[in-house]
């Protein structure tokens, strides 16, 4: 009796059976490759997706997947303020007019 009744409301909405059932089976591997990457980026925090992947040895698309899934970004270096003090070589020919 159960049965009919998800048959009826999965008819009644428009979804597959198979739809109502189905279970992904990336998310071990996601898990797996998730962990490898934060492993890389514990001894290289500033790594991108592109250095990850070398350093994995293995396409850049899934683990941008993965990054971009789980929130993983890398740490990114401080920028540091232009100081006014530095101009560069001093003009000789002019001064000594």
């Amino acid at each position: 009796m159960a049965m009919e009744n998800k048959s009826k409301a999965l008819e009644y909405l428009n979804i597959a059976r198979s739809s109502y059932y189905y279970v992904p089976l990336l998310d071990a591997k996601d898990d797996d490759l998730r962990q490898r990457i934060e492993g890389v980026l514990d001894k290289n925090p500033s790594y991108g997706q592109k250095r990850i992947a070398l350093a994995l040895k293995m396409n850049r698309k899934p683990v941008r997947r993965i990054m971009v899934k789980f929130g993983i970004k890398p740490r990114r270096g401080r920028k540091r303020p232009w100081k006014w003090t530095l101009r560069g070589y001093i003009n000789l020919i002019c001064e000594g007019q």
